[in-house]
């Protein structure tokens, strides 16, 4: 039963349907929702200082002024991560290399190798091998124009690269933590 203004009346919710009505009013209130308690915890805190390291190496970027070549080895292999994760993660490996380049693309696959993230590393290399036979190419004037000089039968390997990582095979915060370590207070 719905409210005169299109609300559902909590009073009239069948039990079945109660955990996706609350579901529905936190979202509705910006609450965000409660992970299902892990073995882990609820709070990842890997991860939440995995971020914070990457917070920090983006905020010596901006200082910067937005040079890469201006930071150290170290931050520039952090930038060059996290701006793998965010826009595979976003828009596919396309995005990532239109938006970065192939240098950033090197950068993170060398970082990827240091940290001992092998699964990862072979995606996005495999990613980036499809590409090596339009390197040459002369119709290719910008990074944009190679997705649609690939291949069918390589557009659909890149998708399937794209479905292994975001099956996430590692967990690329812990490895990272291993390898740079936390960000020094």
């Amino acid at each position: 039963m719905r409210l005169r203004d299109d609300r559902i009346d909590p009073r009239r919710v069948e039990p079945a349907h109660e955990e996706a009505y609350i579901r529905l009013r936190m979202k509705e209130m910006g609450w965000p929702a409660l992970l299902p308690a892990q073995e882990r915890g609820v709070v990842d805190v890997p991860n939440q200082v995995w971020d914070d390291r990457y917070e920090a190496a983006l905020a010596r970027l901006k200082a910067a002024a937005w040079s890469l070549d201006a930071l150290s080895d170290e931050d520039q292999q952090l930038v060059a991560l996290w701006r793998m994760e965010a826009d595979i993660n976003n828009g596919g490996f396309m995005q990532f290399l239109c938006n970065w380049g192939d240098p950033t693309c090197q950068l993170a696959l060398r970082a990827l190798q240091a940290m001992g993230a092998t699964q990862t590393h072979a995606i996005l290399a495999g990613m980036r091998g499809l590409l090596d036979r339009l390197e040459d190419d002369p119709a290719i004037k910008e990074l944009t124009d190679l997705y649609g000089a690939m291949s069918e039968q390589e557009q659909e390997a890149l998708h399937a690269f794209e479905d292994d990582y975001y099956a996430r095979p590692e967990d690329l915060a812990r490895l990272g933590l291993k390898h740079f370590g936390p960000e020094p207070l």
